[in-house]
């Protein structure tokens, strides 16, 4: 006779460094069932009058679940249990498991685990077993939307040489075009400074000099290796992402809420120009962002055309960036990770060492001009970087609750939407009526007196 006993196991399909340096879990879901099939199967033996006889069930004693040890990766791990009764459903805990600090950050390539387990009785039966893999990634590998989009903030690393030594040079370029040497985040209250800053920012990586190399195809959903900023400050050379991650690590570290934009087959970067961050760590939604863009709350700018020979401007990054969340492409738009929101929920930078060294720069004779800051509406008082406190807390989370997504009916209405037709003639009068407390009633299309086909909206008497 079966046992009935099964395991219902849930492991995170990839797991990395970043991954277990941000505790996300390994194990995800851990039951064992002791299932009862509506029909068992007979015992053997027959009734007199034919039928057989389905057998009792009886409860499990002291059973134990194993995770059988991967040498290298993982030690033996168990669970006892002390009974199992028919029917039952048991959550087993959720043991913390890791693996080695140094084999995740040495791999080269990536690695398919078995993680084995079995339900063993106190005599050493086997009563069921499972085997699930687990894909484990190198340290310098993001897993794509597919597999870990929230991790792609764990590779924004604004600590380091290079993102410290790109930022001394910023603060020159600002200091020459009578702008100061501070780089202070949103202390100014304008949305002028950030503009600048990030102005500054593109010269001094245009002067880096540069290489473009194409990305796998099919990064944005399966993910890419990774080169880091240090990684570039030595090979000169970088893809897309790698050049949009190196721009969200500088903006980090000038204490700007910096954004990374994914699109089928391409990535670009920006940064808020007000202290704000987006509701949801990754926003789908390309209409949001253009929202968001022409307010000119955010700006976003291509990243590879720092790369490009003659050199281009900011503002030649911005138009061509806006050009890729058109209305258009919105088919081609996958989404834009929030680097704010991602420390919010304690998504941390990726651990790595970096050696101190003496930093090369290349050296370039074209130096490009800042831009005129381009008309930009002031800082509201809701807007303005405040004390944080208690008070300013609640209302910074009462504000963060309007969605300005698609998921907001009352923002992205469709005609196929279940709702009723109202005739309201003056719906300004309406709207007054509703504001001084009046009611109103209903009144359906065959009681109206238009005939139009529609409900009406009458003032109750």
């Amino acid at each position: 006779m079966p046992s009935h006993i099964q395991l219902d196991i849930d492991v995170s399909s990839t797991f990395s460094l970043a991954a277990q340096q941000n505790a996300y879990p390994l194990l995800k879901t851990f039951k064992l069932e002791y299932a009862v099939p509506s029909e068992e199967e007979p015992d053997g033996e027959n009734s007199a009058e034919g039928q057989q006889r389905k057998p009792t069930l009886k409860p499990f004693n002291t059973l134990k679940v194993v995770l059988e040890e991967i040498p290298g990766w993982l030690a033996e791990v168990e669970w006892m249990v002390d009974s199992l009764e028919p029917q039952q459903i048991l959550s087993l805990p959720k043991k913390d498991l890791k693996l080695p600090f140094d084999k995740l950050f040495g791999m080269t390539e990536e690695l398919t685990l078995e993680l084995n387990f079995q339900v063993l009785r106190d005599d050493g039966t086997l009563l069921t077993a499972k085997t699930v893999p687990l894909a484990i990634l190198p340290a310098n590998y993001w897993g794509g939307e597919s597999r870990q989009p929230d991790l792609l903030a764990a590779f924004v690393k604004p600590n380091g040489v290079y993102v410290e030594s790109l930022l001394r040079d910023a603060t020159a370029v600002l200091e020459r075009a009578g702008q100061g040497r501070s780089i202070d985040g949103y202390q100014s209250n304008t949305r002028d400074k950030p503009y600048m800053m990030l102005a500054a920012l593109w010269n001094v990586i245009v002067n880096q000099q540069l290489a473009y190399v194409s990305p796998p195809v099919g990064f944005a959903r399966q993910g890419q290796r990774i080169r880091l900023a240090a990684d570039i400050s030595t090979g000169k050379i970088a893809a897309c992402l790698d050049t949009s991650l190196l721009f969200a690590s500088c903006i980090e570290a000038m204490g700007l809420n910096a954004v990374v934009a994914l699109t089928q087959g391409h990535a670009f970067a920006g940064a808020w120009l007000i202290d704000e961050r987006l509701p949801v760590l990754t926003n789908d939604d390309p209409m949001d962002i253009r929202k968001r863009v022409d307010n000119r709350d955010m700006v976003l700018f291509e990243t590879t055309l720092v790369t490009n020979s003659p050199p281009v401007t900011f503002e030649q990054a911005k138009e061509h960036a806006r050009s890729l969340i058109t209305e258009e492409k919105e088919n081609e738009f996958v989404f834009v990770i929030d680097i704010a929101q991602a420390r919010a929920r304690q998504i941390k930078p990726l651990s790595t060492v970096e050696p101190k060294r003496e930093e090369i720069f290349a050296k370039s004779t074209a130096v490009l001009p800042l831009p005129v800051v381009p008309p930009l509406p002031p800082v509201r008082a809701d807007e303005r970087v405040q004390q944080d406190t208690p008070e300013t807390r609640i209302d910074t989370w009462q504000r963060k609750l309007l969605d300005l997504t698609k998921r907001n009916n009352l923002l992205n209405f469709k005609d196929r939407a279940v709702a009723i037709k109202l005739f309201c003639p003056d719906i300004a009068a309406m709207e007054d009526e509703l504001a001084n407390g009046g009611s109103f009633r209903f009144i359906s299309a065959q009681e109206s007196i238009h005939g139009n086909g529609t409900s009406s909206l009458t003032r109750r008497p």
